[in-house]
């Protein structure tokens, strides 16, 4: 627990000498929801089931700032914490704009799939969606979940020539929502 508190910056590292018993930690509301989170923790493994992403669309997630563990500077994917709360927000961004799929829909592919036929990352692909980039975002009737969303590979390739087009002339793209 003391590691935890320390590495959320409640514990200071001044203080990191002290017994348990002389830490002074300020009792606030970040607190409170930091413990709530702690209490609602889940493994990476558990994380990657909760939202349908596989360990390797999870670490692209994390080391793009897309989902955020409750102890970012941890690097093992056995001392990954994430909280619910922000795997649920996650998801929730998402699928904001995502709309049912219709079958007769074509040119629709997984994220990791316009990633692989884009040469991008996947993490770009969700950056685009997040970003409100890409105009069609689906997903099926009977599935949610990271791995359920599907994109227009067409607009995925419009939007990457986009995206190098200001990176070449260095205009920074819009802040993602969080």
């Amino acid at each position: 627990m003391r590691t935890f508190l320390y590495e959320a910056g409640f514990i200071r590292a001044e203080d990191l000498h002290k017994t348990d018993d002389s830490i002074l930690i300020p009792v606030d509301d970040r607190l409170s929801q930091f413990l709530a989170d702690l209490k609602s923790a889940m493994t990476f493994s558990d994380a990657c089931a909760y939202i349908g992403a596989t360990r390797r669309q999870m670490e692209l997630l994390v080391e793009g700032g897309l989902v955020k563990a409750i102890t970012a500077d941890m690097k093992a994917h056995n001392k990954y914490s994430f909280a619910q709360r922000e795997l649920d927000r996650f998801l929730a961004a998402l699928l904001k704009r995502a709309v049912r799929a219709r079958p007769w829909e074509e040119g629709l592919v997984s994220i990791a799939a316009a990633a692989e036929r884009t040469c991008c990352r996947s993490v770009d692909v969700v950056a685009l969606i997040l970003e409100g980039r890409l105009p069609t975002v689906r997903h099926p009737w009977d599935v949610d979940g990271y791995r359920s969303i599907l994109v227009k590979l067409s607009e995925v390739k419009a939007a990457k020539g986009e995206m190098a087009i200001r990176r070449v002339a260095g205009i920074k793209s819009p802040d993602r929502e969080p």
